[in-house]
């Protein structure tokens, strides 16, 4: 969502948006203004502050009656639906978001099955119930960017190469229980999920589709070193004549 406002150089992370500088002309002309700013975190685990940062909060969670597991593809519809439930209640009070059904959101999960690692999707688990998860991905964007659009065999024959020169991971989705908020509980799945990535040498990770408005994720990405280098800006038009107020300012880095 949104249109990129800043650090046009970098390539975006896996399936988030790429668009050009002028683009913010069209909205503009249509009556438009920037209402609420999308975040691109980066965690850099080259940092030896990091890491140490990353082992304290992975290892620190005492679990008491909450169990963190990694996602059991073999149970695939279970693991969907506890996944949807916590996604629905913990995200209900954020701006913009509309609840997804179970066959809706198993439809789009579906497409991912075979790109999911399940090192990188934590499960935390209390009385046999989903309470909280986190699903990262390898970053997928260079190398989906690579095939130019097409399946075509000479393409596929590269991406296994392709594969192993990565050294990014996509932290993508998350979800937690309110009553499980502010425990710790998220910020050692967060963590959880970035040792993995460290363990398989990966050099840095990307935070994605962290709203403005939501403090609490961001202090959980910035706990462990995560630093924002890019944002997308949403628009907004009223739909009653009144004048919108632009409330965020529009930051274009050329």
């Amino acid at each position: 969502g949104g249109l990129l406002s800043s650090n046009y150089g970098k390539v975006p992370s896996f399936l988030q948006v790429y668009t050009q500088p002028y683009y913010h002309d069209y909205f503009a002309e249509a009556g438009m203004t920037p209402i609420k700013k999308l975040l691109h975190y980066t965690i850099d685990f080259k940092s030896e502050e990091n890491v140490a940062k990353i082992k304290k909060y992975a290892g620190g969670f005492k679990p008491g009656r909450v169990k963190i597991r990694h996602m059991k593809k073999s149970e695939w519809e279970n693991e969907v639906r506890g996944v949807v439930e916590v996604f629905n209640e913990s995200l209900a009070h954020l701006w913009g978001n509309v609840p997804l059904e179970y066959d809706e959101f198993i439809e789009i999960a579906d497409e991912f099955k075979a790109l999911i690692k399940p090192e990188f999707w934590l499960v935390a688990e209390a009385g046999g119930k989903t309470v909280g998860f986190i699903g990262g991905f390898p970053q997928y964007a260079p190398v989906f960017r690579g095939l130019d659009g097409e399946m075509k065999a000479h393409r596929l024959l590269k991406v296994p190469l392709k594969m192993k020169g990565i050294k990014e991971g996509v932290l993508m989705i998350s979800g937690l229980l309110p009553e499980y908020a502010g425990k710790g509980l998220g910020t050692a799945l967060l963590a959880g999920v970035c040792a993995e990535m460290i363990e398989k040498g990966y050099e840095k990770a990307a935070g994605t589709w962290v709203l403005e408005d939501n403090p609490a994720s961001q202090r959980m990405v910035e706990k462990l070193g995560g630093r924002v280098d890019i944002h997308w800006d949403m628009y907004g038009k009223r739909i009653d004549g009144k004048k919108t107020e632009e409330t965020i300012p529009r930051i274009v880095d050329e």
